[in-house]
């Protein structure tokens, strides 16, 4: 990025409308990992507006198991809400009881997709409705293989054989710095990777 080497390339499965803000996330606010529009290139995701519905009572008991009895009780269906929101549509601040809580915790805490979500309540029942899965800052796979069938070109650095063949079209193995072969994703194998990947060694 900018002339100089990027040591952070992260990629996630799909990011609903909007990728995230490295700083939103992680610690740290990196350049290129900035918060732009994904849902365009998404459209055979099925990460969208997945529904989690928990019922109160078990609201109030994963609260109480994370964070203490009182912290459980003091929940109720007006103490639960939305307090703000990142850049990318992620709830960076929520309230549940007397607690306050970011997305990630809330998503981490009831088993979620993503941090983006929405929350309804009624009939002694919390729905959370998601949208994207993953941290949603980088690359998303579900963008960049809709990327790729609208004819833009996405380079995905990577050693990991399952996401490389579930995401790419072809495949260029380096091999101790040399160009060792580019290959159809749909005629190759492991197996033919492994091999081209050690071909220099």
């Amino acid at each position: 990025y900018d002339g100089s080497l990027v040591e952070q390339p992260l990629f996630f499965s799909s990011g609903g409308e909007r990728t995230e803000n490295s700083e939103d996330v992680f610690v740290s606010a990196v350049p290129y990992l900035r918060s732009v529009e994904s849902g365009a290139y998404e459209e055979e995701s099925p990460h969208k507006d997945v529904e989690v519905t928990v019922t109160m009572e078990d609201v109030k008991s994963k609260v109480s198991a994370a964070y203490g009895a009182e912290a459980g009780q003091s929940v109720t269906a007006e103490t639960i809400q939305v307090v703000s929101r990142t850049d990318g549509g992620a709830v960076a601040e929520m309230k549940m009881g007397n607690l306050e809580l970011t997305g990630r915790q809330v998503r981490s805490l009831f088993g979620l997709a993503s941090a983006d979500f929405e929350v309804n309540i009624g009939n002694g029942e919390v729905t959370f409705v998601t949208s994207g899965s993953g941290h949603r800052v980088g690359l998303s796979q579900y963008g960049a293989n809709g990327m790729a069938k609208q004819g833009k070109t996405v380079i995905v650095v990577s050693s990991e054989m399952p996401e490389i063949l579930g995401i790419t079209n072809r495949i260029g193995v380096m091999s101790n710095g040399h160009l060792s072969g580019i290959v159809n994703t749909k005629e190759t194998n492991q197996e033919e990777l492994l091999r081209l990947s050690a071909k220099y060694l």
